[in-house]
């Protein structure tokens, strides 16, 4: 019995927030990038060994990947809305697009299907 509490006492009350923040990420959505930074940032300042004690550390790398598909779908809907539009006050925004398009990362790349719209 004093073993088990012994181990259950060995989380940081940092690792205990970091814990507590993810359970509390909810539904991740557009909106979720400063929450998302906010606690990616909190896990990255941890020790290694509070890392270690961070049992739900799936769920934030699910809510960080959740959140770029998000991203990687609104910019393919604003590729496709900007292109039904087409006029010569759009062309900054075509080159913005196009841009933005180009640093993503080829997995990201992989989720826009209207780049052609652009090209």
């Amino acid at each position: 019995m004093v073993l088990i509490f012994s181990l259950t006492g060995c989380t940081s009350k940092e690792a205990k927030k970091v814990i507590e923040d993810i359970d509390a990420l909810g539904e991740i959505t557009l909106d979720s990038y400063s929450l998302l930074q906010e606690v990616n940032n909190e896990y990255d300042s941890l020790s290694e060994k509070d890392r270690e004690s961070v049992k739900n550390k799936d769920v934030l790398e699910a809510a960080n990947e959740r959140y770029d598909i998000l991203t990687y779908e609104d910019l393919d809907r604003r590729i496709e809305s900007t292109c039904v539009d087409v006029t010569s006050e759009a062309l900054p925004e075509f080159k913005a697009l196009l841009a933005e398009y180009e640093n993503l990362d080829e997995s990201g790349k992989e989720y826009i299907t209207n780049i052609e719209m652009l090209l």
